[in-house]
């Protein structure tokens, strides 16, 4: 999202953004909190090895490790797993992390491009997430003044799984 948003602030895109709402995130580099398992599949080799061992059950104790109050069921687990384990996709999960060497390599463009952004724009915040919740947005706030912000207490990195009604809500609200 945060490209999309410096492409639009350099004039290429071919599309126009109205408005922006954006969940979790480690959207302000410095402020987010990798787990310590982000950290290890991160690391060359290691990371492959650790990918290669990943068991369904650790999955499922991480998982839970950044949620909220509402704790994730085992029924939504199940589906969860269905589409990492899919022709062993959960083994590549030294490969699916490197999104983060990428948040470091732009991070100070990207986040210029979220705090440039002159369009309307909502932040709805599980505010219990360890890896990217309250500490983010308090890092990120004094830049967003114009932001509308919804808080969600209790909540963790999974908003749209933890409090589907609250999210859906408030994003129906903001683009009326």
């Amino acid at each position: 999202g945060q490209e999309l948003m410096d492409r639009r602030r350099h004039g290429a895109l071919s599309f126009n953004i109205q408005s922006i709402t954006m969940l979790n995130s480690g959207f302000v580099y410095s402020a987010y909190r990798p787990t310590l398992t982000q950290k290890l599949l991160a690391m060359p080799i290691l990371g492959q090895l650790i990918s290669s061992k990943i068991k369904k059950e650790k999955i499922y104790e991480g998982l839970k490790a950044v949620f909220g109050n509402a704790s994730l069921k085992q029924a939504e687990f199940e589906e969860i797993w269905l589409g990492m384990a899919r022709d062993d996709g959960h083994k590549l999960a030294h490969k699916h992390i490197l999104y983060n060497k990428e948040r470091a390599l732009h991070a100070a463009r990207w986040e210029d491009a979220l705090y440039a952004f002159d369009g309307p724009l909502q932040l709805v915040w599980g505010m219990a997430d360890p890896v990217s919740g309250k500490h983010v947005l308090k890092a990120a706030h004094p830049n967003l003044e114009k932001a509308k912000i919804i808080e969600l207490a209790g909540v963790g990195h999974f908003p749209q799984v933890e409090a589907p009604s609250a999210v859906a809500a408030a994003i129906r609200e903001f683009i009326q």
